[in-house]
């Protein structure tokens, strides 16, 4: 199973949709930073130490979702704060790039790491520096978890700059 989602975070949605939409590159980097979880067959491709202090998801009854402590210092989460439309359409490609045969790679923003894809026939395997997990999956399903994913984000983007819609070339950045 591939899982790929994302959590609202108001306070950030608030601050986005009150700054006016100037560069389609600033809208990529700098807009919709908020938690994502990237998992297949229970391996947490984005699981990373985060020291105390830092934000993280809080589930829908208002749970901090931590996976371990350790020694009161870190806190194990599966769940990193990345740029959505960054994140939906670079990896989509990436993967792309993947089940034509190719490598690619995938450098998660902050310098936190990177995600290998690698072509092993109809099947894609997925190496993140951030935690050294290797795991193999499908390239077709990966694929297409990647394209619902976008169209998730594509949605959710719309909705907060109705704007976008009218623009020619915003449909291209999503298959």
């Amino acid at each position: 199973m591939i899982l790929i989602e994302f959590r609202i975070n108001e306070q950030s949605l608030k601050e986005d949709e009150a700054i006016e939409l100037v560069e389609k590159a600033a809208l990529l980097e700098t807009y919709l930073v908020l938690p994502v979880k990237f998992s297949v067959d229970t391996v947490d491709l984005l699981e990373i130490l985060k020291p105390q202090g830092c934000t993280y998801p809080v589930d829908s009854s208002g749970n901090v979702e931590i996976v371990a402590v350790n020694e009161g210092q870190h806190f194990l989460t599966t769940w990193v704060d990345l740029p959505l439309l960054s994140f939906a359409i670079t990896c989509y490609e990436k993967v792309r790039e993947a089940c034509n045969g190719e490598k690619s790679l995938y450098e998660i923003p902050g310098g936190i790491g990177y995600l290998h894809f690698d072509a092993l026939g109809s099947k894609v395997r997925i190496y993140s520096t951030i935690n050294r997990k290797t795991v193999e999956t499908d390239c077709l399903n990966l694929l297409e978890a990647f394209a619902a994913f976008s169209v998730r984000v594509r949605d959710l983007a719309e909705h907060l700059f109705p704007e976008l819609k009218m623009d020619t070339t915003w449909k291209s950045w999503f298959m």
